[in-house]
């Protein structure tokens, strides 16, 4: 009898060290497996932070296309002007030519009018030319 229970001892003994055993293991699978899912949740964290600065880069990145593409029709608008003012002024040019020409045949063919016609004309084509020159003074002024 006597040996039966240090058989049933021995038995008792090697199923508490197997449970210890078992425990030790159950322990350490759930030890790292909090560290897992820690881990798992840092990195969700950094993803979703990741996620929402690529989303302000974005808009940030539309914001800027957005105020270029303003910049580009406000230089066009500008481009526009400049080109309207020099029509305007290779308009104003080629009517001083034209006035310089008619001015210069009545110099040298001097016509029936009389001197006083010939000063007043000589007087309007030095009109329009300072004031072409004060008109272009002034755009280089305003758009340099």
């Amino acid at each position: 009898m006597w040996h039966g229970k240090e058989e049933e001892e021995k038995q008792l003994d090697n199923v508490k060290k197997n449970s210890e055993k078992l425990l030790a293991f159950v322990r350490d699978n759930q030890t790292k497996t909090e560290q897992q899912l820690h881990d798992m949740r840092q990195q969700k964290e950094q993803a979703e932070q990741q996620l929402h600065d690529m989303k302000q880069q974005k808009e940030q990145a539309e914001q800027r296309l957005h105020d270029m593409r303003q910049q580009n029709g406000e230089i066009k608008e500008q481009i526009d002007a400049y080109e309207k003012r020099l029509i305007a002024t290779e308009s104003m040019l080629v009517q001083m030519q034209l006035k310089n020409k008619s001015l210069e045949q009545e110099l040298v063919q001097p016509s029936d009018t009389s001197q006083i016609t010939q000063t007043a004309n000589y007087r309007s084509y030095s009109l329009l030319s300072s004031s072409v020159l004060r008109n272009s003074s002034i755009d280089e002024n305003e758009h340099p």
